[in-house]
């Protein structure tokens, strides 16, 4: 939405390149504080593998099998609006990556605050495990007080793992994108404080950032930076750059128990234009 298509295909072809020249840099890195990346959706990694090379392209699975860089299996940030057929027919370019061997078990939504129920149906059938949830509520019903992993249930009874995480710039609030610690550190310690105020109930959460405080954002190693400095100066809380099914991973292995589990809709409330645009 920032710029037309053909703006913005080639920049996010050249993220994943730099995502990937990132990884190299960072090798030397304690292991928490190395680069990783989630692509967000699958519309720019389908182009990029019609349209790099075999060599690039085994860049990408080398690092996607390390754990460096994670796809995420929705094709774009979709409203529930459109038709089932159309968001069945989006879910294509999973099929050519899994055929390549790239692996998809998490997709992502961030921004619009909402997904559609039929897709519950259509990730179980394919082997998708994971939906993370970053919200916008500018405008918006925040459906729940806290972060919160929980069964989403269709009518048919599949499941998904699924969170409502907060905000997808959370971590740039506090300029975790500039490695400015002076601002990090306050944010981020009150941040947990408010965690331990709600009731927030695991060891362990995820926090969204972008390499820029934007939409549509490069990325970048400053975070990394910040994340080593800050496990050198403390014992804990530890942080870890993350690809976005870790979490997930994390509370399934040892929560899984635990979770509601909700039979419900998700609509969205930020819907205006999509059938205009």
């Amino acid at each position: 939405y920032t710029r037309p298509q053909t703006e913005i295909l080639p920049e996010h072809l050249r993220f994943i390149d730099t995502a990937l020249d990132y990884c190299d840099k960072t090798d030397h890195y304690p292991d928490d504080a190395r680069f990783r990346w989630t692509c967000e959706v699958t519309w720019p990694v389908r182009e990029y593998l019609n349209r790099r090379s075999p060599q690039q392209k085994q860049r990408l699975l080398k690092r996607i099998n390390e754990g460096r860089i994670e796809i995420a299996g929705m094709f774009l940030n979709m409203s529930e609006l459109a038709t089932e057929s159309a968001l069945a027919a989006s879910l294509q370019p999973i099929k050519q990556l899994k055929q390549e061997g790239f692996p998809v078990q998490t997709v992502m939504q961030n921004d619009v605050n909402g997904i559609a129920w039929c897709l519950v149906d259509y990730f179980s059938d394919i082997g998708i495990k994971y939906l993370t949830m970053g919200i916008n509520k500018t405008r918006s019903v925040l459906p729940f007080d806290r972060p919160t992993p929980f069964w989403w249930e269709s009518p048919s009874g599949k499941r998904l793992l699924a969170f409502r995480a907060d905000h997808y710039h959370v971590a740039n609030y506090w300029k975790l994108h500039e490695a400015n610690f002076d601002m990090f550190e306050p944010g981020f310690l009150d941040y947990l404080a408010n965690l331990k105020k709600i009731d927030y109930p695991f060891n362990q959460i995820a926090i969204q950032f972008s390499g820029y405080n934007t939409d549509n954002s490069p990325p970048s190693t400053r975070a990394c930076d910040l994340v080593k400095e800050w496990n050198e100066r403390y014992v804990w809380p530890r942080l870890r750059i993350a690809t976005a099914q870790e979490y997930m991973a994390y509370v399934e292995e040892n929560h899984a128990d635990e979770l509601p589990v909700y039979r419900a809709a998700w609509p969205d409330w930020w819907t205006d234009g999509f059938c205009s645009a």
